[in-house]
């Protein structure tokens, strides 16, 4: 103690600063841990996304190839049956009945082509809505929930009175809608104001909101909607005597 009493002025602002930097850097720790560990998730499922859609890609490619083949054998079958059937009426003088004999050829090989066609349109639909599906189930599995406030704290004396206001957002990850671990607030601007009214009280909600969509952005990248929830802003009100 009479060390501590015995520092000077500068050594006194010195001593705040080392404690106030070791508390900041203290808070600071976690909360980059945890916005690593959803970088690293969100990652890992925009990995998984693309290799799924690659996968229907292929899938689809081979389709349209197997499509054609099967387009070319029909030409070919539809020439060779023509010649067939041409030769045959010149030899044997059914002519006549041997177009019909083709038109039914043709007529045949024409429902099995839109046969073929249906069943590869329907599973190339089929193959899409399962990883549509896919899809949202990972979103469901993993999200997080940023919750934006403003947090009043009323210091009443005899003859004044202020309101010290925090604005910042909370975040939560979610596990297939549960929430995972302890949710962290972070406090992103403070000031004291004299007098909240209803226009100041909307004004703070507002920036709130804006801090918690810069979040998101910040810490889940321009596609990290699709992992976030954004809530309203919620209003705390602490009275101090």
């Amino acid at each position: 103690m009479e060390n501590v009493m015995s520092l000077s002025g500068p050594g006194l602002v010195l001593l705040a600063l080392v404690c106030a930097a070791t508390g900041a850097l203290a808070a600071w720790l976690p909360s980059r841990a945890r916005r690593d560990q959803l970088e690293a998730q969100r990652q890992r499922l925009e990995v998984e996304l693309r290799a799924a859609q690659m996968a229907l890609h292929e899938k689809e490619a081979a389709f349209l190839q197997e499509r054609n083949r099967i387009d070319g054998e029909h030409v070919a079958a539809l020439k060779l049956a023509r010649s067939a059937a041409y030769e045959e009426g010149r030899q044997h003088g059914r002519v006549e009945g041997d177009k019909q004999h083709l038109e039914e050829i043709m007529s045949l090989q024409s429902a099995a082509n839109h046969r073929m066609n249906a069943e590869i349109d329907r599973a190339i639909a089929a193959e899409r809505a399962r990883l549509k599906a896919d899809f949202e189930l990972q979103t469901k599995l993993f999200s997080v929930q940023i919750s934006p406030f403003v947090c009043r704290t009323r210091d009443k004396k005899f003859f004044s009175s202020a309101t010290h206001v925090e604005i910042g957002y909370q975040y939560q990850l979610l596990v297939n809608g549960i929430p995972a671990f302890d949710p962290h607030s972070v406090v992103m601007q403070s000031e004291t104001i004299k007098e909240v009214d209803k226009e100041t009280l909307n004004r703070l909600l507002d920036k709130a909101t804006e801090l918690g969509k810069t979040a998101i952005e910040s810490c889940l990248g321009t596609g990290g909607g699709k992992f976030a929830i954004l809530t309203k802003a919620i209003d705390k009100v602490i009275s101090k005597a």
